[in-house]
């Protein structure tokens, strides 16, 4: 069970097979009341279910919210948007701890794939080429991702540079992807012209259980406005939290600023159907 590809609007046709019943599909309306979602989950009892994050976060959450239960599919896949911990912590609760965390592109296709008990993304080396680069194109273990598919004929792609920073490790000889900074994802700028990034503050997020979803919002090189869904099973009260994170972001950001707190039911993605983390407004 799946959303419909945003390249298509039928989703394509079902095979022969599919008609008959084997290897079914059915497409999910992720735009419907979250209600419909559920029934829909429920009614189809899908062995797979692939989704955008952010939709699927709003179903999750949502059953959770209201104690419906939801079909726990074999397994699951989150899509188009990093998975976090938080996140993380509620699809397990609602959805079973099967979750694949692929990671690709509607240019080149799915290009690694962290599955349930590993730690970090390994890469199709049969079918992809996966580069790292600094800013000065040297090759790195952290920088900017470069992604070669093996397999497109139609529309050839070389070294395509998708926008997002990987950090990487070796591994008996095989580069593992061990962190993805979103591409959409800002960063914090100062006067100075100096920068945070993604990677600098996720390590605070990723061991922050009590938040379930957060976006930073730089106004202006002095205020920053923290948008943030409260764990409602946190055994901690929304001051501590909030308490504990401005002390840590405060300790990691280079220069201070002025951190507001708004805390809320649910964080609407972007127009993009995406949620990101940091937005600057800044220039």
């Amino acid at each position: 069970m799946s959303r419909k590809s945003a390249h298509s609007v039928t989703g394509g046709k079902d095979t022969i097979l599919q008609r008959i019943g084997i290897l079914r599909r059915y497409f999910l309306d992720q735009y419907a009341p979250e209600t419909e979602m559920i029934r829909q989950v429920n009614e189809c009892k899908p062995d797979f279910l692939y989704m955008n994050k952010t939709e699927l976060m709003r179903m999750c959450m949502y059953a959770r919210k209201n104690n419906i239960k939801v079909w726990q599919p074999k397994f699951f896949c989150p899509t188009g948007e990093k998975i976090d911990d938080a996140a993380k912590a509620v699809f397990f609760d609602v959805l079973g701890t099967n979750m694949i965390d692929s990671y690709g592109t509607a240019e080149a296709g799915a290009c690694m794939v962290k599955l349930p008990g590993m730690d970090a993304h390994k890469i199709w080396h049969d079918s992809f080429v996966v580069n790292i680069h600094n800013d000065d194109g040297t090759l790195a273990d952290e920088g900017k991702l470069a992604v070669t598919p093996l397999f497109k004929k139609d529309l050839p792609l070389i070294n395509y540079v998708v926008g997002d920073k990987v950090a990487s490790e070796f591994r008996d000889g095989e580069r593992f992807i061990t962190g993805v900074q979103g591409r959409l994802n800002d960063t914090f700028k100062y006067e100075t012209g100096e920068v945070t990034t993604f990677f600098e503050i996720a390590p605070i997020i990723a061991h922050c259980s009590d938040v379930i979803q957060i976006r930073f919002i730089q106004e202006d090189y002095h205020n920053v406005t923290v948008q943030a869904v409260f764990n409602e099973e946190s055994t901690r009260t929304i001051e501590e939290v909030e308490a504990d994170l401005r002390a840590q972001l405060e300790a990691k950001f280079k220069h201070p600023f002025n951190l507001k707190f708004e805390w809320k039911d649910n964080l609407p993605p972007d127009d993009n159907g995406k949620l990101r983390m940091i937005v600057s407004k800044v220039k």
